[in-house]
């Protein structure tokens, strides 16, 4: 205030008064009142100044955790902040270093990114953070046998069928390098490896699994020469010539049982048939 020396100051808040002095502390919001009165002659001047408080701490609208999976985790990921303030500054840290100023942040390994916003136009400050952590779990193959195909199963085994731990799965096969089916179970169309691609859906990872299928059919071959019985040759005993890893074999007589003896005796005249079944269930007759 200008004027003579002989002032007196009186600082009003909330109707108390707060100091005699030129200066008073704040110790609140709200309008301050500063009554001064001139000594030698009692006049009065007043003024007033209005206290604000701006503590408005920046509000982060978003910030998400994230998880890495089959489909991301070789490619480059960023984790994005969305916030509000008047002159923000950002500071990441991963593992407690300082690693990006920048709204965006790339990552760098599993684990919790925090972030320390500022709002410089007032100083105030928010954290946040963001858990980035990675689902990389392959489908795991319980079932997928190789076949064996021969004259016994070979009107039942006649597909293959995987079984695979996992979310959301879909599947590929393979034969020869061609993909022949998008199921869990795929037709035979030859002998060979047989391979198949589980992918889990959910996460992108994927298994591959093989199954060998064979296919033995031993056939057996039997040579067998007509005879003649008359009255010099009553009888004689057959002598077949059975090739190949035979099981059993049987004769049937005019289409009746006649035992399995491969060498039997035969002095009836007839239809004599032998039949021989190999060890992979071929028959021959």
């Amino acid at each position: 205030a200008s004027g003579s020396d002989d002032y007196y100051y009186s600082w009003i808040y909330e109707d108390d008064e707060l100091s005699a002095n030129e200066v008073v502390d704040v110790i609140g919001p709200g309008l301050y009142i500063l009554l001064i009165t001139n000594g030698p002659n009692g006049c009065i001047a007043y003024d007033s100044t209005l206290v604000e408080i701006d503590t408005t701490s920046p509000d982060i609208n978003y910030l998400e955790d994230i998880t890495l999976d089959c489909n991301t985790f070789e490619d480059e990921f960023f984790i994005t902040i969305e916030a509000e303030g008047v002159d923000l500054t950002y500071n990441w840290q991963y593992e407690n270093t300082l690693i990006s100023s920048s709204e965006t942040v790339e990552v760098i390994g599993l684990g919790l990114y925090s972030i320390l916003l500022t709002d410089e136009s007032n100083g105030c400050t928010s954290w946040g953070f963001s858990y980035v952590d990675a689902d990389t779990l392959s489908p795991e193959i319980i079932y997928l046998p190789d076949l064996d195909i021969n004259c016994n199963n070979i009107e039942t085994e006649t597909e293959l069928e995987v079984l695979a731990t996992g979310n959301d799965l879909s599947y590929i096969w393979y034969y020869e390098g061609e993909e022949i089916s998008y199921t869990s179970i795929t037709g035979l169309v030859g002998s060979g490896l047989y391979d198949v691609l589980v992918t889990d859906e959910s996460n992108g990872c994927s298994t591959i699994g093989s199954s060998n299928v064979t296919v033995a059919f031993d056939v057996p071959t039997i040579n067998l020469a007509t005879e003649v019985l008359n009255c010099a040759k009553t009888s004689f005993y057959a002598s077949p010539t059975i090739n190949g890893p035979i099981d059993s074999i049987f004769w049937t007589f005019n289409g009746a049982y006649f035992g399995n003896d491969e060498t039997p005796l035969i002095d009836q005249p007839g239809e004599y048939e032998l039949t021989a079944i190999s060890t992979s269930g071929c028959i021959t007759s």
